[in-house]
C-alpha cells in the first residue's frame, strides 16, 4: 500500500506525528503485535487467582464475580466506545487505551483485597474494549491492497493467541520466577511502553469524522447478507468463548486443589 495513501491523515492536528513514522507495512505488524498484547494482558490475572484466594480468603463465587465484572466492562466499552476512533483518530484512541491499561496494571500491583482487584478488572475491561475495536479497524486500514485477506486472519487469530500466551506466560512466571504477584505486571508495563512508542510512530488512518458524541450511543446491527452465516456460527462462538471463560476464571483454582 503506498505511503501517499496516508498523507492527508498523517497531517491530522489531533496528535503530532513522529518525524519518521513507520511505513504502513511495518505499522501493520506493530498493530498486530499490540492486538495480541491486549488480550494477553486480560488473561494474565487467571493464573494468579488461586494465589489471591489464598492471600485474601475469598471463595469461587467471588472469583466468578470478579471475572464477570471484566466481561461486563469489556462489552460496555465495545458498545459505547467501539467507534470513537473514527472521530478522534486511531492513535489518540489507542494511546488512551494503553494509558488506562497501564493504570489497571498499577492497580493490580497495589491490590490488597478483592475491591481493588475488581477495580483493576473494570479499568482493564474498558481499556481492552477500546483497544480491540480500534486495533481491528487500524489493521484493516493498514493492510496492503495485494493481501486483502490478511487483515481478517490477523484480527481473527490475534485475540485467541493473546489469551493463550498471556495465561501460559503468566503461569510460567508464577511457577518459576520470583515475585509471582508482581513481576508479570512490571513486565507488562514495559511492554505497554513499547506499544505506546509503536502507536506514536504509526500513521494516522482515520478520516476524523464529526459526531463523536453521537457515536457513544450504542448501535447494534448486522448486514442482511451476513445474517445467515453469523447465526449458523453463533452457537460455536458462544460455546468456544464460554469454555475459554470457564478455564480462565476457575481453571487455576480448580487445578490448585489437586
Amino acid at each position: 500500500m503506498p505511503v501517499l495513501h496516508f498523507t492527508d491523515r498523517m497531517n491530522s492536528p489531533n496528535l503530532p506525528l513522529s518525524s519518521k513514522p513507520f511505513a504502513p507495512e511495518r505499522a501493520f505488524w506493530a498493530m498486530a503485535a499490540i492486538a495480541v498484547t491486549f488480550p494477553a494482558i486480560s488473561a494474565v490475572p487467571s493464573p494468579l487467582y488461586s494465589l489471591y484466594q489464598d492471600m485474601w480468603g475469598f471463595n469461587d463465587a467471588v472469583l466468578t464475580e470478579v471475572f464477570a465484572i471484566y466481561v461486563v466492562a469489556l462489552l460496555f466499552s465495545l458498545l459505547v466506545f467501539g467507534g470513537i476512533s473514527d472521530h478522534i483518530g486511531r492513535r489518540p484512541a489507542l494511546l488512551g487505551a494503553i494509558t488506562f491499561e497501564a493504570l489497571s496494571l498499577i492497580l493490580f500491583l497495589a491490590s490488597g483485597g478483592v475491591a481493588m482487584l475488581a477495580a483493576a478488572r473494570v479499568v482493564q475491561g474498558l481499556a481492552t474494549g477500546v483497544a480491540l475495536a480500534t486495533l481491528s479497524a487500524v489493521i484493516v486500514d493498514l493492510n496492503a491492497a495485494d493481501t486483502p485477506k490478511r487483515s481478517g486472519v490477523v484480527n481473527g487469530v490475534a485475540p485467541l493467541a493473546g489469551l493463550a500466551l498471556g495465561a501460559l506466560g503468566c503461569g510460567l512466571l508464577v511457577q518459576f520466577a520470583p515475585w509471582p504477584t508482581s513481576l508479570i505486571f512490571i513486565v507488562l508495563l514495559v511492554a505497554l511502553a513499547f506499544a505506546a512508542f509503536a502507536v506514536w510512530k504509526a500513521p494516522e488512518t482515520s478520516s476524523l469524522r464529526p459526531g463523536a458524541r453521537q457515536s457513544l450511543v450504542p448501535k447494534v446491527g448486522l448486514p442482511a447478507h451476513l445474517r445467515a452465516d453469523f447465526l449458523s456460527l453463533l452457537p460455536i462462538m458462544i460455546a468456544g468463548w464460554a469454555l475459554a471463560g470457564l478455564y480462565l476464571s476457575l481453571g487455576p483454582s480448580i487445578a490448585a486443589t489437586f
